[in-house]
């Protein structure tokens, strides 16, 4: 049991916003509690002094929930939620079996798009990898190469901290998704930049030659198209990876939440 779960229940009760949210706030203020519970200890205090020492401190006023709810429940959300409330299920059968049967399906749908999503993955990089060629490209595909590189790099990382690594930090589980986000959008920048400046001088070269042909204008264009590829593909990569990441991300928040607010 941990020791601070009326205190998180009471709050979780009066912390009305979304999950994964909810569950993110909870966890930041359970880490709070934990760190000032441990300074109180180390000040020579006894475990229940610290306790409620550290509670004195967390244990969040009226004013304090709604200025929560109003800093973290952007009219946005409010937006999606209205949209998602119009085709859900009526209240009243929520608590059916249907509705438990329809929550569990859901979930295990979700939990389907999480691993279809990493073989696809695995798929994507394989086709992108032997489908390029890397002796007859543009300059930028190498540009692309590198950050492709770099989102490799951190999703291998984040793969460990996620699916391999069993005691999560969780103040640190969101690190690094938006890095590959990030990369993503570099990649396809970088490609759409670079196709047309492959175009600029693919038609000066074209145009300085008394005669072209159709297939030397052929070849030369491949390389643009190949660089729009491959820019393309390490950018749709990416962002498969990031919504991979972001599930496990939640579903490990909400069974820390569920752990912390046990009796």
């Amino acid at each position: 049991m941990n020791r601070f779960a009326p205190l998180l229940k009471r709050i979780s009760d009066r912390l009305n916003l979304p999950q994964p949210l909810k569950s993110r706030i909870l966890l930041e203020m359970a880490g709070d509690l934990e760190e000032l519970y441990m300074f109180y200890k180390e000040k020579g205090l006894s475990e229940q002094e610290a306790i409620q020492k550290a509670e004195e401190k967390i244990d969040a006023s009226d004013e304090t929930i709604r200025l929560l709810i109003q800093l973290n429940d952007t009219s946005f959300r409010r937006y999606l939620r209205s949209v998602v409330s119009y085709f859900s299920l009526p209240a009243q059968l929520n608590d059916t079996v249907f509705g438990k049967y329809l929550r569990r399906f859901l979930k295990t749908v979700l939990q389907l798009i999480e691993y279809f999503g990493l073989i696809l993955l695995i798929a994507l990089i394989f086709i992108v990898s032997f489908r390029t060629d890397y002796t007859n490209t543009s300059h930028f595909t190498w540009i692309v190469l590198f950050l492709a590189a770099a989102v490799a790099c951190t999703s291998v990382l984040k793969f460990y901290k996620l699916y391999i690594k069993k005691d999560h930090t969780i103040s640190q589980l969101q690190s690094g998704l938006p890095l590959i986000l990030f990369l993503g959008g570099l990649c396809l920048l970088t490609g759409i930049t670079g196709f047309f400046i492959e175009l600029h001088i693919i038609a000066g070269i074209l145009s300085d030659r008394n005669v072209s042909t159709y297939r030397e204008f052929l070849i030369l264009f491949r390389k643009c198209t190949e660089l729009a590829v491959f820019s393309i593909s390490i950018a749709g990569i990416s962002a498969l990876l990031w919504f991979v990441f972001t599930l496990k991300t939640i579903r490990i928040e909400q069974l820390e939440k569920t752990f912390l607010l046990s009796d």
